[in-house]
């Protein structure tokens, strides 16, 4: 079970740094642009943009609980040491 879970941590937040990584490269390109003056080469549209950022956001959250949740197991199968005195 903590291999499952470690697992789908890893792909969660390898998915949440993908998606954030388009969302700054939208935001990056759009911002080139607006200096230069010029028309954005590649532009996402708002809802598209926002979707990205919400799939990055809980992308996150789903790798940083189940880590949370692998460490909170790893901790309850080590004995405590102030307990054993």
């Amino acid at each position: 079970m903590a291999k499952s879970q470690d697992r789908i941590g890893r792909i969660a937040l390898v998915a949440s740094a993908i998606f954030f990584g388009l969302y700054l490269t939208n935001v990056i390109v759009g911002k080139v642009a607006a200096v230069m003056g010029a028309s954005e080469p590649l532009s996402i549209g708002d809802v598209p943009e926002f979707l990205t950022l919400l799939a990055a956001s809980i992308c996150f959250v789903i790798g940083t609980l189940s880590k949370e949740k692998q460490l909170k197991a790893e901790s309850m199968d080590r004995p405590r040491e102030d307990m054993a005195k």
